[in-house]
């Protein structure tokens, strides 16, 4: 299944490589795909050595999967055609956001010297760059920051009746939430450290990939890579058919 899905989504990162892409579709989507072909890389060198024994590490990269899957699935699923780019902006807006407090408070706190932070604003001013791009989109339009994982949860909640994704999306919610006690401290990931019946695992891990071949699906399906989204759809539907572990 893993060797599958990383054939699929190869040729496309390595056409794309090096080559002039749009900002922000074009760029998303392949970044999805590179971000889930390196995670599925890292489960396939994990799974074979033991689930039990790397069941935290395959579940924190199961987590990046689902975050990518609950975002991206959250902008096609509740975005029409003329609002995708917009949504997608909210995503750069509030990473760039957060940036930006992170380098003022390091600068405020004297961590970060003047100069340092003087350099981070120019290249943030320098025409071309990333922060450029993303402050030039906002000149004439007002910031907004992506919705918080709970606030698209509370939408798809209220989705009657409830589009395909946006049910895909709660499940895939709860899931991330579970491995959420992965990566913080506290009772619960106490407790999950200690639940590690094979079988647990295993369908947490095949929960993971049914949701990296969803978003693979959405990735191929927004670049427009016809033919190699129809073979992701046949892989699903070989997947859902023998429902197997492997």
């Amino acid at each position: 299944m893993i060797a599958a899905m990383r054939t699929l989504a190869t040729p496309v990162i390595e056409k794309k490589g090096g080559t002039s892409v749009t900002f922000p579709q074009e760029f998303t989507f392949i970044l999805s795909m590179e971000r889930l072909d390196r995670g599925l890389e890292s489960m396939d060198e994990l799974i074979p050595k033991g689930l039990q024994r790397h069941e935290h590490a395959i579940g924190l990269i199961s987590r990046t999967i689902l975050t990518d899957f609950i975002t991206l699935a959250f902008v096609v699923n509740f975005s029409n055609i003329e609002e995708v780019e917009s949504t997608l902006y909210q995503i750069y807006w509030s990473d760039k956001e957060l940036v930006d407090k992170h380098m003022k408070r390091f600068s405020d706190a004297g961590v970060l010297s003047i100069e340092e932070h003087e350099q981070y604003i120019a290249y943030e001013n320098q025409e071309g760059s990333f922060q450029h791009r993303v402050n030039e989109y906002y000149l004439n339009n007002e910031p907004k920051r992506f919705p918080a994982f709970g606030h698209i949860l509370d939408k798809v909640f209220r989705d009657r009746p409830m589009k395909p994704l946006a049910f895909e999306i709660r499940n895939a919610y709860d899931q991330w939430f579970l491995l959420s006690k992965y990566e913080h401290m506290g009772w619960h990931s106490f407790a999950l450290s200690r639940t590690l019946d094979v079988k647990d695992v295993e369908a947490r891990v095949r929960r993971a990939l049914y949701y990296s071949l969803l978003l693979l699906q959405i990735c191929l399906e927004m670049l427009e890579e016809n033919d190699l989204n129809a073979k992701a759809g046949l892989l699903f539907k070989d997947w859902m058919n023998a429902n197997a572990f492997k």
